[in-house]
C-alpha cells in the first residue's frame, strides 16, 4: 500500500495528501479534475499488477471509471456502470444542472448542525420508511469538504462522447464502452503509420454527408500530411469544415487498420511540388509525374485514434 501511495502521489496534479481520520485522505485543490482521479486509480491498478481489469463504478464512482477508460483504456477489460452519470452536464437538462448546483451551494453554506447531504431532486419520491435509518447513518458519515469536491466536479463533467456501446466480441451477452482513445498516439501506432500503407481519407460535405477518397500520406512531426490537386472536392470540404478522418490499411493484412480522427490545422500551397514529390518518393520511388498543376498540402492534427484487428 505504501508503494501504491507513492505512485498515486506521482500521478496527482494539484492535490495534496492529508492525515487520515476526520479529514479526507486526499484533499483536492481547485484544479483537481476527474482525469486526476482516473490517473490515481490507474496507478493503483498498475501497482497491484492487475493488468487489464474488470472495473465497476457506482454512482459518482461510475464517472471516475469512465474517465479511467478515456485515459487508460489498456487497463480496462470491461466497465460495469451502476446508477451513474456521464457527468451532470452530460446527463441532465441545463435547468436541472443549474438547480442542483444552487442546491449544492445552499447545502454547503448551512451550519454544521443543519447540514443535510440530500440534494433536491436526488430521489424521485420519498424513500421507503424501512430505509430511513440507514440513510440517516450514511448522511452522518458524509464530510462536507469531500462532498463539495465530488459534486462540483460531477456538475462540470460531460462524458457524453464516451457513451456509444457495441457488443464485446468475446462475450455477446456483455457490453462495454469503446470510445476512441485520445491523442497522442502510442509509439507502436506511430510506427505503423510511418510505413507507406494504403489510406482512405474522409471529409465532410456541405450537406453533412461523408466524402471519402484514397490518398497518399506521411507522418510529419506529430501530424499527418496529405496533398491534393488544388481543384479536389475534399480540399473545398477542408476549407469549410476542418474535421477529417483517415484510415490507414496494413498493406500486408487488410484486416489490420488504424483510424485517426482529427482536424486540418494548416493548408499551404505546395511550392515547388516539394510535398507531393516527398509522397511520390515514399510510395513510388520517384518524383511526381505531373509538374503543371498547382497542389495544396494539408496537415492534420490527430485528436482520437482506434486500431482495428
Amino acid at each position: 500500500m505504501a508503494a501504491a501511495t507513492r505512485r498515486i502521489g506521482g500521478r496527482v496534479h494539484g492535490g495534496r495528501l492529508g492525515r487520515a481520520g476526520s479529514r479526507p485522505l486526499l484533499r483536492p485543490a481547485c484544479h483537481f479534475a476527474s482525469a486526476d482521479y482516473a490517473h490515481c486509480l490507474a496507478a493503483l491498478i498498475e501497482t497491484l499488477e492487475l493488468g487489464s481489469a474488470h472495473v465497476a463504478g457506482l454512482s459518482w464512482g461510475g464517472t471516475i471509471v469512465q474517465e479511467l477508460y478515456r485515459h487508460h483504456p489498456e487497463l480496462v477489460a470491461s466497465l460495469i456502470l451502476v446508477d451513474t452519470y456521464a457527468g451532470w452536464k452530460g446527463s441532465l437538462p441545463e435547468e436541472e444542472v443549474q438547480a442542483r448546483g444552487e442546491g449544492v451551494h445552499r447545502m454547503l453554506a448551512a451550519p454544521a448542525e443543519e447540514f443535510d447531504p440530500t440534494l433536491p431532486g436526488l430521489f424521485a419520491g420519498d424513500p421507503p420508511a424501512e430505509f430511513g435509518r440507514q440513510l440517516e447513518d450514511i448522511a452522518a458519515d458524509v464530510r462536507p469538504e469531500s462532498l463539495r469536491a465530488q459534486l462540483l466536479l460531477l456538475a462540470e463533467t460531460n462524458q457524453r462522447d464516451l457513451l456509444p456501446r457495441i457488443a464485446d466480441r468475446t462475450s455477446p451477452s456483455r457490453r462495454r464502452l469503446l470510445a476512441m482513445p485520445e491523442a497522442p498516439l502510442p509509439d507502436e501506432i506511430v510506427e505503423f503509420i510511418r510505413q507507406p500503407h494504403a489510406a482512405v481519407i474522409a471529409t465532410v460535405r456541405s450537406d453533412g454527408a461523408p466524402y471519402t477518397a484514397a490518398t497518399w500520406y506521411d507522418w510529419d512531426d506529430g501530424r499527418i500530411l496529405v496533398n491534393m490537386d488544388f481543384e479536389r472536392l475534399r480540399l473545398s470540404h477542408m476549407r469549410r469544415d476542418p474535421r477529417v478522418s483517415i484510415t490507414v490499411l496494413d498493406i500486408g493484412d487488410w484486416y489490420h487498420a488504424v483510424t485517426v480522427q482529427g482536424g486540418v490545422v494548416e493548408l499551404r500551397d505546395d511550392e515547388g511540388l516539394r510535398d507531393i514529390d516527398r509522397l511520390s518518393q515514399r510510395y513510388r520511388g520517384s518524383d511526381y509525374w505531373n509538374r503543371d498543376r498547382k497542389r495544396v498540402t494539408a496537415l492534420i492534427e490527430p485528436e482520437r485514434w482506434h486500431e482495428h484487428r
